[in-house]
């Protein structure tokens, strides 16, 4: 679970939404079943395995090689990339819910990430996917948050 110090911000382009602290930023993206990629055959829907979307996931952005890992009931990647002269590493997990799939992003900068792995492990454990309508609309005000919720139908 997230502390209180993440605040929510729902207007990220190419997110559903983020969470930011000043150790790191959670980044939220749901893909429903029926989506299709512009341009491409592809089609996720509930009977594409989250290994199918994992490699589909590593396949867009061209990183085929990376190792991809389980970890309970999601599976997860790590890689490294530099934005503004800092360089970031950004923790990916991969979730498959009743009606979507999910990319969670956990990053933080580099240099502080073998502190932050524990915590990252914790936090990506404790993702819960709620059947509640209004969840990811919900604004962050609890001392302990779950990383994301959504509905499932």
């Amino acid at each position: 679970m997230l502390d209180s110090s993440f605040i929510r911000n729902t207007n990220v382009k190419g997110y559903s939404t983020e969470f930011r602290s000043p150790k790191a930023t959670v980044y939220v993206l749901r893909e429903p079943f029926g989506w299709n990629p512009a341009g491409e055959s592809f089609v996720l829907t509930s009977d594409v395995t989250l290994e199918q979307y994992a490699g589909y996931v590593l396949e867009a952005n061209d990183m085929e090689d990376t190792v991809l890992t389980e970890r309970g009931r999601h599976l997860f990647f790590v890689y490294e990339d530099v934005r503004n002269d800092v360089k970031y590493t950004n923790h990916v997990c991969l979730y498959k819910t009743l009606d979507a799939f999910w990319m969670i992003s956990f990053v933080c900068p580099s240099d502080s990430y073998d502190e932050q792995k524990l915590e990252i492990a914790e936090w990506s454990s404790s993702v819960e996917f709620s059947k509640e309508a209004d969840a990811t609309t919900a604004p962050v005000t609890t001392e302990k948050t779950p990383v994301v919720t959504t509905e499932e139908s």
